[in-house]
């Protein structure tokens, strides 16, 4: 089914958010992580909507076109809260919710914040507790810090060296095109000075004190969760994250897939989706 993106408006921010599917379907919400856009899930909405489903998809505070006021928390826990908000807001219920790498993370705290939102939860190479960041996303935070990260960005430096990183992540390296890089992964955060401004200040915030307090009340979330895992992932593995979050739900289910890396929704599709509706 056709994507459209709408922009909805919560205490001041402007949330944009994909949307695919009839709003009477069952509700399936995704959540994406660093440095990609709320676009690494459109081929994936397009599937579920064509099985009956409403697939919403949101640029997370920081990145793609949703903006947030000046005194915004950019951090995990700041994002997990403006979500659930607005989905209480829509009177949205028994949500389905699918995440990955940082938004991996964003999601376990929107379900220990308000767990009766969600009937189920699927995670894919996602980040918990202190297992991130990992080191390239470790060098951007350093040069939003030490402000740098603009004259970088703006000189291409950034975007020239992290091209490569994603592109290395991989395994089916036609999955990974020019524009896919481009419009996915290399977009306004780098190319134009508010999408710049905003990033550095997700960059700042970016800290895992919440996914890692956030644990304890993690190991007490009753509903199911599904966890997808590519097995070549160098960003957060299966030794590790995997099996930390398959020993820390109370009902897990877990598949993987061999032939994929971290972005297992682009290096995968086929796969992925069958795994995400079985």
């Amino acid at each position: 089914m056709e994507i459209k993106r709408t922009k909805y408006t919560i205490k001041g921010n402007e949330l944009s958010i994909l949307e695919s599917g009839d709003k009477n379907n069952p509700i399936a919400l995704f959540v994406h992580g660093i440095p990609a856009n709320a676009k690494l899930w459109t081929r994936t909405m397009e599937q579920l909507s064509d099985n009956g489903y409403y697939a919403l998809a949101f640029d997370i505070p920081g990145f793609g076109e949703t903006k947030v006021t000046e005194d915004f928390d950019y951090s995990l826990k700041g994002a997990a809260s403006l979500i659930n908000n607005w989905l209480i807001e829509q009177n949205f219920e028994n949500i389905w919710l699918i995440a990955h790498d940082i938004g991996g993370g964003i999601a376990q705290i929107m379900l220990t914040l308000n767990e009766s939102l969600y009937q189920k939860v699927t995670l894919s190479n996602s980040i918990t507790a202190d297992t991130w960041p990992v080191p390239a996303i470790e060098g951007i935070i350093g040069a939003a810090k030490s402000g740098m990260f603009t004259s970088l960005a703006e000189t291409g430096a950034i975007a020239t060296q992290l091209g490569p990183v994603i592109k290395d992540t991989f395994v089916n390296k036609k999955s990974i095109t020019d524009y896919i890089l481009n419009d996915v992964f290399l977009d306004s955060k780098f190319n134009s000075k508010e999408g710049r401004d905003k990033f550095i200040k997700l960059l700042k915030a970016l800290d895992p004190k919440h996914t890692i307090e956030n644990m304890k009340k993690l190991s007490k979330v009753t509903i199911p969760l599904h966890l997808i895992w590519a097995m070549q992932d160098p960003n957060q593995p299966w030794d590790g994250p995997g099996k930390i979050l398959k020993e820390t739900f109370k009902t897990v289910r877990v598949s993987q897939i061999e032939n994929a890396g971290h972005f297992l929704q682009l290096d995968a599709p086929k796969e992925y989706f069958n795994l995400l509706i079985s």
